[in-house]
């Protein structure tokens, strides 16, 4: 994916470097809601006695 930024002088350097910087945070920001919402999940199954079957 990243192979394809231009890299031809030092402004497309740092454009490419701000656009891997843009797509990483956004996956950062996805994981952590993820995360969140498995938490959720897991302290609602737990409340209900499912736990044990969510995640099969």
């Amino acid at each position: 994916m990243f192979r394809d930024l231009p890299c031809g002088n030092l402004q497309q350097i740092a454009e490419s470097l701000i656009r891997i910087h843009q797509y990483a945070t956004v996956q950062m920001v996805v994981e952590t809601k993820n995360d969140e919402l498995i938490e959720l999940l897991s302290t609602e199954a737990t409340k209900q006695g499912i736990e044990e079957n969510i995640f099969l």
